[in-house]
């Protein structure tokens, strides 16, 4: 079984090993994002797809998946498809048919970005599977086994298998019962229990320095967190994308003046669409919380995301280490190019 749930699918290598997949017959289930389901929306909801020709043909049906590829290959409506909608056209009726569908909430981003191999092996971090998120962004992707980590992998197979459902107000009862005390996710009411809630926690009871990695920081309770933490003593480092230095956010500016706090931001390559995408937040040397989600009201309360804590300096270690080679070579006021 493969079950993956992501933003943004472009990456061809991994739709063709999927692809591969199928034909072994192995079960795929994708849940994505509304934007990467557009074409397919008339003719499908969770519980299935009704295609037209060639797809509901007999010959296709029987057809096996690399006949059915051969068989399509010109159609307009495969051609146009993205590539999780090619895997459910290229799975449609067969014996290990994936079903790739959005989840629930015409509001909701599906921002994910996490896959689950044989219900053992997890993947999961900032990164989509886009070119430039494999090749070129700053990213990270960490990834567990249940031999090692079996409540993380059990509380994000519960996480998926509830999304999956497609029902919204089974999610809203079910998915707070999913999480651990080192694993969340979202969409969450405000309160206790909810991963905002547990951020300003750790900015709370830091007694080491703060350092932020983040591609928008936009919540105003953690920016105030931040600013109080500061006020406290102690030190706080944000280290944003290029692109934040365009915009003017009016939450940040209550830390802009604030001593004890410092503000970089990492040069990138904007003609390639280069980001600095990362989101985790280092609370001294004992704590990380890193995600699918920018800190902002959507990501931590709205959109499906999901959040793991890593705990004792050998698991922040390696968040340390990116921090300090990544510090060094950021600007104080970025040239503002992207």
């Amino acid at each position: 079984t493969v079950d993956f749930s992501m933003y943004t699918f472009s990456r061809k290598p991994i739709f063709q090993a999927l692809v591969r997949a199928l034909e072994r017959g192995v079960t795929l289930r994708g849940i994505v994002d509304k934007g990467l389901f557009r074409n397919l929306k008339r003719y499908c909801t969770v519980t299935g797809c009704d295609l037209p020709e060639p797809y509901g043909t007999e010959p296709y049906q029987t057809a096996s998946v690399a006949e059915r590829q051969n068989l399509v290959a010109s159609d307009p409506l495969y051609r146009e498809a993205s590539l999780p909608e090619k895997l459910q056209l290229l799975g449609y009726r067969s014996g290990a048919a994936p079903l790739v569908q959005k989840a629930p909430g015409s509001r909701r981003l599906v921002h994910n970005k996490l896959v689950l191999i044989d219900g053992q092996y997890l993947l999961s971090g900032s990164g989509n599977w886009s070119s430039t998120a494999v090749t070129i962004n700053l990213e990270n992707l960490v990834s567990w086994h249940s031999r090692s980590e079996p409540l993380i992998v059990e509380s994000f197979r519960c996480m998926l298998d509830v999304i999956w459902s497609g029902d919204g107000n089974l999610i809203a009862r079910d998915l707070p019962s999913c999480q651990t005390p080192k694993t969340f996710f979202a969409p969450s009411r405000n309160g206790e229990g909810t991963i905002q809630h547990r951020i300003i926690q750790a900015i709370n009871e830091s007694t080491g320095p703060i350092r932020i990695v983040m591609h928008h920081l936009v919540e105003p309770d953690i920016i105030a967190a931040l600013k109080d933490a500061a006020d406290r003593g102690r030190s706080v480092q944000v280290l944003f994308d290029d692109d934040d230095c365009n915009g003017s956010e009016p939450q940040l500016d209550l830390l802009r003046n604030t001593r004890g706090v410092e503000f970089r931001f990492v040069p990138t390559n904007c003609q390639l669409f280069q980001l600095s995408h990362n989101k985790f937040g280092i609370f001294g040397a004992e704590l990380v919380i890193n995600g699918s989600a920018n800190w902002s009201k959507a990501g931590l309360t709205k959109n499906y995301e999901n959040f793991a804590l890593f705990l004792g300096a050998e698991q922040t270690k390696p968040f340390h280490d990116f921090f300090d080679r990544v510090w060094p070579e950021a600007l104080v006021r970025a040239n503002c190019q992207c």
